[in-house]
C-alpha cells in the first residue's frame, strides 16, 4: 500500500479530521469531483494530445498520475491551498516528489477559478515556506497549536519489523506529526515520518517543534503527550 493512499484513508475514515484539514466535507468533496471530472477528462485529453502529437502511444495509454483518481488529485490541491507548506512538505505528506505536487496543481486550480475559491492562505499571497523558523516571522498571529500524530499503514518490511509494528493499531505503520494552528487550521508543520513503533511524544520531541515555539502559544493534543510541561501545554485528563 502507498503512503499517500493510506493518509487519504485516514482522512476519510476521521470526518471531523478531513473537514478541519480541508474546510469542506467528504460528501462535499466528492459532489465537486463529480461537478468537475469530465471538464478535467477533457482537459487532459487535449493536453496529451497538443503536447504529443507524434507519440507513439495512444492518449491515456501513457503513465498515470502517482495519486492516482482525480479526487486524490483534488484533495491533493485542496490541502495546497487550505496551508501554506510548500512543495516539498506537501510531496512528503502525500509520499510524492515536489515536481509531482507542482504539476498536479498547476493543472487542477484552474477548474477551481471562479466557482470554488475557498479563503486560503493562497489567496492572501502570503509566502510559502518549508521551514517552521521562517513561517513564526510570517505568521505572528498564531495561537493555540494542535499536535496530532497519525499512522499510515505500510507493508510488513522484511526487516526489523518490531520497529515499524503499532501496538495501537495492530499493524505495520509509519507514522508522522501535523501541527495545525487552530483558530484557522493552517498546517504549521509536517514532520518526517517515523517508525510505527516510536512513541508520539518521542517523535515530536525529534521534530524540535515544542522548543522553536514561543511560551506565548499554547499547545494542544491527546494523551499522548502525557508529561509534556503542563505551563505551555494543554492535555486532557485520563
Amino acid at each position: 500500500m502507498k503512503t499517500q493512499r493510506s493518509f487519504i484513508d485516514v482522512l476519510l475514515k476521521k470526518p471531523y479530521l478531513f473537514r478541519r484539514i480541508m474546510s469542506l466535507s467528504i460528501g462535499e468533496c466528492e459532489l465537486l469531483t463529480k461537478k468537475l471530472e469530465q471538464e478535467w477528462k477533457i482537459r487532459e485529453q487535449g493536453r496529451i494530445s497538443q503536447a504529443h502529437s507524434n507519440r507513439i502511444n495512444k492518449p491515456g495509454q501513457g503513465r498515470p498520475y502517482e495519486l492516482g483518481t482525480f479526487f486524490n488529485l483534488l484533495l491533493a490541491t485542496i490541502l495546497y491551498m487550505r496551508t501554506s507548506m510548500g512543495y516539498e512538505l506537501l510531496g512528503l505528506l502525500l509520499g510524492v516528489d515536489k515536481t509531482t505536487v507542482k504539476r498536479i496543481v498547476s493543472r487542477v486550480i484552474p477548474l477551481l477559478q471562479d466557482r470554488f475559491i475557498p479563503k486560503t492562505h493562497i489567496t492572501k499571497r502570503k509566502r510559502r515556506t518549508n521551514d517552521l523558523d521562517e513561517l513564526l516571522k510570517d505568521y505572528p498571529e498564531l495561537e493555540d497549536v494542535l499536535m496530532d500524530a497519525t499512522e499510515l499503514s505500510i507493508k510488513r518490511p522484511k526487516k526489523r519489523q518490531k520497529q515499524s509494528y503499532s501496538g495501537k493499531k495492530k499493524k505495520h505503520t509509519k507514522k508522522i506529526t501535523i501541527a495545525t494552528n487552530k483558530k484557522d487550521n493552517l498546517i504549521i508543520g509536517v514532520s518526517p515520518p517515523a517508525k510505527g513503533r516510536m512513541h508520539d511524544k518521542k517523535q515530536l520531541e525529534h521534530t524540535g517543534w515544542d522548543t522553536k515555539l514561543p511560551d506565548t502559544i499554547k499547545r494542544m493534543g491527546d494523551l499522548g503527550y502525557q508529561g509534556m510541561p503542563k505551563d505551555t501545554w494543554n492535555i486532557p485528563h485520563k
